[in-house]
């Protein structure tokens, strides 16, 4: 999906959330462990708060940055192919941390990329603001994690 603007950009991370919070939720249906269900069952609860939180985010943003018009969009594929990730009931927590660090980097590297090509200083902190967090929220997950082990 190319993007143009940065609410373009917001707006994809948010669907990009719902959709991986949709994810962690089938895989939760399916999964045979209860630790796994139990990890699942927080990272889709955690993905529907990140997207409410850029959703309102979104809205408190001034115009100026929402409608900032990027010379060259970021080209991300690797976040664009949920629909191949094979969901198995017999995964483990290990899988569920790998497949949800893959998802995380995807962010990263799209908030990385947005922040090294925006000419905006407002727009570059938003971003690097954003690659900050998705960075947290990792650190967070995997602490998480360990604490089900």
């Amino acid at each position: 999906m190319p993007y143009k603007q940065t609410m373009d950009l917001l707006d994809r991370s948010q669907l990009f959330h719902k959709e991986i919070g949709d994810l962690y939720e089938r895989l939760e249906a399916i999964s045979e462990r209860q630790r796994v269900k139990m990890l699942l069952d927080y990272l889709s609860r955690h993905e529907k708060n990140l997207t409410e939180s850029l959703s309102k985010y979104e809205e408190e943003a001034s115009r100026r940055v929402m409608d900032y018009w990027f010379k060259y969009t970021p080209n991300n594929k690797t976040c664009e192919h949920l629909e191949n990730i094979e969901l198995r009931p017999d995964m483990t927590i290990d899988d569920v941390i790998s497949l949800a660090m893959r998802m995380d980097e995807c962010l990263v590297e799209l908030y990385r990329s947005v922040a090294e090509n925006a000419e905006s200083e407002e727009v570059k902190e938003i971003f690097n603001s954003l690659l900050e967090m998705e960075k947290q929220e990792e650190v967070e997950l995997l602490k998480n994690a360990l604490d089900l082990k």
